[in-house]
């Protein structure tokens, strides 16, 4: 008697602890700026969490509203990390196809959060295939690129540019000659800037040292200044695709 073994791996097996994947790792790049953080006088965004250890190593999008159960873990957060965002890539019918939380870099460049490398990696996405790109930070507006993006995109994806993002005009501030930037105050990350993010504002206000949503320039303090950056954009509202 006599037996014959083959190994024929399923096309649809996607996890990357497995010995296969269906399609090769794709990095995506994007660079973006947050209105909060950028210090118009270096033309760079703040790392004071990261320079007062207040960032957290494991991904904070777990919560509500995103509810992200990825498990993206930063050994070693690099010394010019600004925060975490989340980095959804949606397919041309705006169906989800995969969602990674990576690292802000103080000059807008996204980290991959595991090793600090340039760019985000996914393992989902088809190589050569066209995507939409949407970043969610913790108390920006959310944004979406304007058009599709082939990936791997080796020259990145540029937030800071006008007419960069859907509804730009709605979504992105001038932040300085050129450059845009992501509008601060949505503390509660809904896609909507509302008297609710004043109110979760009130409520956290005063406090020091903390990671907290309310805390609009990251700094690490909820003040006044908080306030002044929520204010003027009041009312501002992500595209329809990027509310919860």
């Amino acid at each position: 008697e006599s037996a014959v073994f083959a190994y024929l791996p399923a096309e649809n097996l996607q996890n990357p602890a497995d010995g296969y994947n269906a399609n090769p790792p794709v990095t995506v790049q994007v660079k973006a700026l947050l209105q909060g953080a950028y210090n118009m006088t270096t033309l760079l965004q703040n790392t004071q969490l990261r320079n007062n250890n207040l960032l957290p190593a494991l991904q904070p999008f777990n919560t509500l509203p995103w509810n992200y159960a990825g498990t993206e873990t930063a050994a070693t957060l690099p010394a010019n990390t600004v925060d975490w965002v989340l980095l959804e890539v949606y397919n041309p019918d705006m169906s989800l196809a995969e969602t990674h939380a990576a690292l802000l870099l103080n000059d807008g460049t996204l980290a991959n959060a595991e090793n600090g490398s340039t760019g985000v990696i996914f393992y989902n996405l088809t190589p050569g295939n066209s995507y939409y790109l949407a970043l969610k930070p913790r108390n920006h507006l959310a944004v979406i690129s304007a058009n599709t993006v082939q990936l791997p995109n080796a020259a990145g994806y540029d937030f800071t540019l006008p007419g960069s993002a859907q509804n730009s005009a709605g979504n992105l501030v001038q932040v300085s000659a050129g450059k845009y930037a992501l509008k601060a105050g949505d503390l509660l990350a809904d896609g909507v800037i509302t008297v609710a993010d004043f109110n979760l504002y009130l409520q956290q206000g005063s406090a020091t040292g903390q990671y907290s949503a309310a805390d609009v320039n990251l700094d690490g303090n909820i003040t006044i200044a908080d306030f002044n950056l929520y204010q003027p954009n009041a009312g501002a509202i992500a595209v329809a695709l990027l509310r919860y």
